[in-house]
């Protein structure tokens, strides 16, 4: 090769070292970063919906979408395991397919499982009456009614 297209790298040495040193100091507060992520929510959570009796479509037919990505869960049982092992961390009920047993099991949750993201859709649903439903002992963390936008429905759950 010859001296034209040779390239030659001149280092500082105080400055490389003032950069390593920065660069260690980083590294030994690093969990403090870490507790920053764990902060921070995650909106890819997975979404599931119980089914009383395995006819949540034609309970919800104005929320395709929503059936299309979410979990639907039609057994007790495999709710209770996705709870107790923290998968399920967010869960809707249509109120209009059974709303008493709706309020016995989210009452149980509520109880059980304080943490766990809880939402109700339900035909013609107002603010006043959610407002009053979340009060209660069965109440849910989030209200959606078949009012709002099909494409804005998945965004907003993963809110709650």
């Amino acid at each position: 090769m010859s001296d034209e297209t040779q390239s030659t790298v001149v280092i500082n040495l105080a400055d490389f070292q003032k950069l390593k040193e920065e660069k260690q100091k980083q590294l030994e507060q690093g969990p403090e970063s870490l507790e920053f992520l764990a902060d921070t929510q995650d909106n890819s959570q997975a979404i599931y919906l119980f089914d009383f009796d395995q006819k949540l479509a034609i309970h919800m037919p104005y929320y395709q979408n929503l059936l299309d990505e979410a979990h639907i869960i039609d057994d007790l049982k495999k709710l209770n395991e996705l709870i107790k092992t923290g998968e399920c961390q967010l869960l809707g009920f249509c109120y209009d397919q059974n709303a008493k047993s709706t309020n016995k099991l989210l009452s149980q949750i509520n109880k059980k499982y304080p943490q766990l993201k809880t939402f109700i859709i339900a035909k013609g649903l107002n603010h006043q009456k959610a407002k009053a439903h979340q009060k209660t002992p069965s109440g849910a963390k989030g209200y959606f009614s078949d009012a709002l936008e099909n494409s804005q429905i998945i965004e907003m759950i993963r809110e709650v």
